[in-house]
């Protein structure tokens, strides 16, 4: 079968954002899985030094909603990704309910409002990333 100049570019190009889609999504998932087990562990066991104690926790969390946001758009259709926004946004609610249980924790909507703004940047990031990868 002979493949046109055209077509086999075409083709290399649904390979190279297939892959570029498949490693976005391993580095989201890498990313959800260690939020999850850093916001459960218990206050104590962060090293004295560690930037969290210092006071930029809210901006900790503005900073990591936003990368988890962001990223969904880079293989995720624009809704689903705006759907899966809306559902981080409530694992990050699970995450300050869960936090009520663990030693040192507490649930704090503080918390839960900079998810949210961390959230919306991270929606409007991952808008503008979609638009600069699109063909």
């Amino acid at each position: 079968m002979y493949l046109e100049p055209r077509q086999m570019q075409g083709a290399g190009l649904a390979a190279a954002r297939s892959g570029r889609r498949r490693r976005a999504r391993t580095v989201w998932l890498v990313s959800l899985l260690v939020t999850a087990v850093g916001a459960l562990f218990p206050h104590g066991s962060l090293p004295p030094g560690h930037f969290l104690r210092v006071g930029y926790d809210h901006w900790a969390h503005s900073l990591d909603w936003a990368w988890l946001t962001a990223l969904p758009f880079l293989f995720l259709h624009r809704s689903r990704a705006l759907t899966m926004s809306l559902g981080l946004v409530g694992f990050g609610l699970l995450i300050e309910v869960l936090q009520f249980f663990v030693p040192g924790r507490g649930c704090q909507l503080s918390d839960l409002a900079s998810d949210i703004v961390g959230a919306a940047i991270g929606v409007c990031a991952g808008l503008l990333l979609q638009r600069h990868f699109q063909e």
